[in-house]
């Protein structure tokens, strides 16, 4: 089972059936990379014994630190990228890879492999005639979590909830067009109150005025900053998010987008506040867009002005007053 690694840098590292002997640059120690062409092991490197190294070929290489414009500039490329998605089964040879992508040949394929080994995202290993090439998914999961992850957000879920059902449009599938509809409830009112108790009201002070709840015994929170959320945590545990902060502008605006609890569609709540002599005047616009039946949204614009005059209203005048 003896074979050699190599990396685009051209280090080495021998692998043997029991030993394996790696040199490690002590100022600059590189992490290890395990790659196996079986799942069930890759989940459980620790499984290796001396039987399985006769049926698992394993993969140890150091893996420099790559400039991340190499790794773009690798991917941009729909050749590249298709390489990717074959290696995705299982190392192969590259006369494999040639023959799975007729419209190239094998130098042309040879040039595109070069590239994604300098950036790290394959690996190469030669036995005897054949140089099997593997694909290297963990620095595909470390661009994941440095890029991609961190900006994930309910309004770029909402946008891509916008954009599949554009796409279905254009595929055999059969739906309710009609189910599918844009949804505004606007409305204002006057609240004699400064515009910073209103605005109080909205942020930190929402639990203090919020009627509804899934448990009496549960705890409203807000968390007053951008990228934060707003709901209720049971007091057995657990919790639900109502919404996902997406813009505090103190004083002036609140805005908040999540994904509705009673039907399938997305929303965005924007309430912005301005002063008008003693009276803050408050407008809100709740826009929804999926599977809004008309019956929801009788409901929620019958439910959104309750709340706003019996409940919002009532309680920043009561704490205005007092503080007079």
């Amino acid at each position: 089972m003896g074979g050699e690694v190599t990396s685009a840098s051209n280090r080495r590292s021998i692998l043997g059936p029991l030993r394996i002997t790696i040199h490690v640059d002590q100022e600059r120690p590189a992490p290890l990379c395990v790659l196996c062409p079986f799942a069930d092991f890759a989940r459980n490197p620790s499984r290796l014994t001396t039987h399985d190294s006769q049926q698992y070929v394993i993969l140890l290489s150091r893996i420099d630190v790559v400039e991340q414009e190499t790794v773009w500039r690798a991917l941009s490329s729909q050749h590249r990228r298709k390489i990717l998605d074959l290696l995705r089964s299982g190392p192969k040879t590259t006369g494999d890879l040639t023959r799975a992508m007729p419209g190239l040949t094998r130098f042309a394929v040879m040039q595109h492999l070069g590239v994604l080994e300098e950036s790290g995202l394959v690996l190469a290993r030669k036995e005897g005639r054949n140089r099997y090439n593997y694909s290297n998914p963990a620095l595909l999961r470390d661009l994941y979590e440095q890029w991609v992850n961190p900006i994930a957000s309910s309004a770029a879920e909402a946008a891509q909830h916008l954009k599949r059902y554009a796409q279905t449009q254009h595929e055999a599938i059969q739906m309710n067009e009609s189910s599918y509809r844009m949804v505004k409830i606007e409305m204002e009112t006057r609240i004699r109150a400064p515009k910073s108790v209103v605005y109080h009201a909205l942020t930190a002070g929402y639990p203090e005025w919020w009627p509804h709840k899934f448990h009496a015994d549960s705890t409203l929170y807000f968390d007053n900053v951008v990228g934060g959320t707003l709901g209720e945590r049971f007091a057995r545990g657990g919790s639900v998010a109502f919404g996902t902060i997406m813009m505090l502008k103190p004083d002036e605006q609140v805005i908040v987008v999540g994904i509705g609890f009673m039907g399938n569609f997305s929303a965005k709540n924007s309430e912005t506040l301005s002063q008008d002599g003693e009276f803050t005047v408050y407008k809100k616009q709740l826009s929804m867009w999926g599977e809004v039946p008309e019956e929801l949204e009788k409901m929620l614009e019958e439910g959104s002005r309750q709340l706003m005059e019996d409940a919002l209203k009532k309680y920043c005048e009561a704490k205005a007053g007092g503080a007079a």
